[in-house]
């Protein structure tokens, strides 16, 4: 929602509480019947206020406090894909890196997922993994999943050297395999990078980054949608009832600052 719509929903909400003030004024000559229909007509308008003008606006909290946050605190998120290794990572890599906003693009490492092993074909399996260059760290699940952080420039081949060595020496056979790329873009164009990224048929699993925390951290503190409109609804009451007892309020006003008037400014001003 941008800046003008929220202007124009706001002014909206004012105008209708207008109204039920207005509504308040005429009360008194109306009966008192019809006093307890203005306060049951506030309580309406409130809600209905509260659920065409302030969710809307409420909604976009998080976004704006992540506005904020990036500000004065963000630089940079980071955003992680999982891309199917019948991709040539070198080449997207490439293309991500032109993308505009995208700081760097680094390889975080790969999965496959195989048919079920045993405990000595897993033993057989990290000793292959310990040996081979590129491969940082790895971890082997007998449910037929090997991760593995890599820093070779080609995991492609990497990938591919795995499943043919598990397969011929244990009939392990791969199903699917995804290497992981952390994309590191600016704050302020992460958005754009992700609408990108997206049509480029890739898979987003996960954004992290000052930003993306502060706009979710947000969002689980905010009240629920339904108690924020009943909130509006005793607003629209109360704004009901300013209106109906309008001419007593601005009597008891008066009548306070008269009181202060003649007991303390009085007071004080003899005495100095």
């Amino acid at each position: 929602m941008d800046i003008f719509t929220s202007i124009v929903y706001i002014v909206l909400l004012i105008i209708i509480f207008v109204f039920i003030f207005s509504m308040g004024l005429l009360s008194p000559s109306l009966g008192r019947k019809n006093v307890l229909s203005v306060i049951a007509m506030g309580f309406i308008i409130g809600i209905v206020g509260g659920v065409f003008f302030i969710t809307p606006i409420y909604d976009e909290i998080p976004n704006i406090a992540g506005g904020f946050e990036q500000l004065f605190n963000g630089d940079s998120e980071k955003i992680t894909l999982e891309i199917n290794n019948n991709t040539d990572i070198n080449s997207l890599n490439n293309e991500l890196k032109n993308i505009e906003g995208v700081k760097s693009v680094d390889l975080k490492g790969f999965s496959l997922i195989t048919s079920n092993f045993t405990d000595f074909r897993k033993t057989f399996i990290e000793s292959t993994l310990s040996r081979m260059d590129g491969i940082t760290s790895y971890s082997v699940n007998t449910d037929g999943f090997i991760n593995a952080s890599t820093n070779d420039s080609n995991p492609n081949d990497l990938i591919n050297n795995i499943s043919t060595n598990i397969m011929y020496t244990g009939g392990i056979y791969t199903n699917n395999s995804y290497i992981y790329d952390v994309v590191t873009v600016e704050s302020s164009k992460l958005n754009t990078v992700k609408d990108a990224i997206i049509e480029k048929d890739l898979v987003i699993i996960s954004v992290d980054g000052p930003v993306t925390k502060t706009i979710a951290d947000t969002k689980n503190n905010l009240l629920d949608h339904n108690l924020i409109i009943f909130i509006m609804g005793l607003i629209g009451i109360l704004v009901a009832l300013i209106g109906i007892f309008f001419d007593q309020i601005i009597e008891l006003i008066k009548r306070i600052a008269k009181f202060i008037y003649i007991n303390v400014y009085l007071k004080l001003k003899k005495k100095f």
